[in-house]
Protein backbone atom coordinates (compact mmCIF):
# COMPACT_ATOMS: atom_id res chain seq x y z
CA UNK A 1 0.00 0.00 0.00
CA UNK A 2 2.83 2.16 0.54
CA UNK A 3 3.94 2.14 -3.01
CA UNK A 4 0.56 3.20 -4.29
CA UNK A 5 0.48 5.98 -1.46
CA UNK A 6 3.73 7.28 -2.57
CA UNK A 7 2.78 7.07 -6.83
CA UNK A 8 -0.58 8.80 -5.98
CA UNK A 9 1.13 11.61 -3.95
CA UNK A 10 3.84 11.79 -6.84
CA UNK A 11 0.97 12.12 -9.43
CA UNK A 12 -1.31 14.79 -7.10
CA UNK A 13 2.48 16.68 -6.54
CA UNK A 14 2.34 16.42 -10.86
CA UNK A 15 -1.30 17.94 -10.93
CA UNK A 16 -0.76 20.40 -8.58
CA UNK A 17 2.73 21.90 -10.46
CA UNK A 18 0.59 21.86 -14.14
CA UNK A 19 -2.37 23.39 -12.33
CA UNK A 20 -0.39 26.50 -11.02
CA UNK A 21 1.93 26.51 -14.32
CA UNK A 22 -1.53 27.02 -15.89
CA UNK A 23 -2.47 29.60 -13.73
CA UNK A 24 0.83 31.55 -14.35
CA UNK A 25 0.05 31.36 -18.01
CA UNK A 26 -3.61 32.75 -17.32
CA UNK A 27 -1.78 35.54 -15.48
CA UNK A 28 -0.05 36.40 -17.96
CA UNK A 29 -2.38 36.63 -20.33
CA UNK A 30 -4.71 38.45 -18.63
CA UNK A 31 -2.11 41.06 -18.37
CA UNK A 32 -1.49 41.05 -21.41
CA UNK A 33 -4.77 41.19 -22.87
CA UNK A 34 -5.13 44.85 -20.11
CA UNK A 35 -2.15 45.85 -21.73
CA UNK A 36 -3.22 45.57 -24.67
CA UNK A 37 -6.83 47.03 -24.00
CA UNK A 38 -5.61 50.48 -22.65
CA UNK A 39 -3.13 50.94 -25.89
CA UNK A 40 -6.41 50.57 -27.54
CA UNK A 41 -8.23 53.28 -25.98
CA UNK A 42 -5.03 55.84 -26.00
CA UNK A 43 -5.05 55.39 -29.70
CA UNK A 44 -9.16 56.00 -29.61
CA UNK A 45 -8.61 58.87 -27.70
CA UNK A 46 -5.15 60.15 -29.90
CA UNK A 47 -7.58 59.63 -33.10
CA UNK A 48 -10.47 61.34 -31.56
CA UNK A 49 -8.12 64.41 -30.18
CA UNK A 50 -6.94 63.98 -33.76
CA UNK A 51 -9.93 64.78 -35.52
CA UNK A 52 -11.27 67.67 -33.17
CA UNK A 53 -7.79 69.41 -34.47
CA UNK A 54 -9.05 68.83 -38.11
CA UNK A 55 -12.50 70.13 -37.10
CA UNK A 56 -10.38 73.19 -35.78
CA UNK A 57 -8.47 73.62 -38.34
CA UNK A 58 -11.74 73.20 -41.35
CA UNK A 59 -13.29 76.14 -39.01
CA UNK A 60 -10.08 78.81 -39.56
CA UNK A 61 -9.34 78.07 -43.05
CA UNK A 62 -11.85 79.05 -45.77
CA UNK A 63 -11.67 78.41 -49.35
CA UNK A 64 -9.21 75.86 -51.66
CA UNK A 65 -6.29 77.08 -49.20
CA UNK A 66 -8.62 75.19 -46.48
CA UNK A 67 -9.46 72.26 -48.38
CA UNK A 68 -5.44 71.40 -49.36
CA UNK A 69 -4.72 72.19 -45.49
CA UNK A 70 -7.30 69.78 -44.65
CA UNK A 71 -6.38 67.19 -47.40
CA UNK A 72 -2.78 66.94 -46.26
CA UNK A 73 -3.50 66.80 -42.81
CA UNK A 74 -6.07 64.16 -43.31
CA UNK A 75 -3.54 62.04 -45.14
CA UNK A 76 -0.92 62.37 -42.52
CA UNK A 77 -3.89 60.64 -40.62
CA UNK A 78 -4.59 57.89 -42.49
CA UNK A 79 -0.61 57.21 -42.71
CA UNK A 80 -0.27 57.02 -38.87
CA UNK A 81 -3.21 55.50 -38.61
CA UNK A 82 -1.97 52.61 -41.14
CA UNK A 83 1.68 52.79 -39.25
CA UNK A 84 -0.46 52.67 -35.84
CA UNK A 85 -2.50 49.56 -37.29
CA UNK A 86 0.55 47.66 -38.58
CA UNK A 87 2.20 47.61 -34.98
CA UNK A 88 -0.86 46.88 -33.42
CA UNK A 89 -0.62 43.49 -35.88
CA UNK A 90 2.70 42.47 -34.83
Amino acid sequence: MNADNQKRERELETTRSERQKKADELRDVTRVSRNLENSEDEIFAFERKKMNVLEEISGVYQGNYSRNVIGFVEEAGIDDSKILNAGLKL
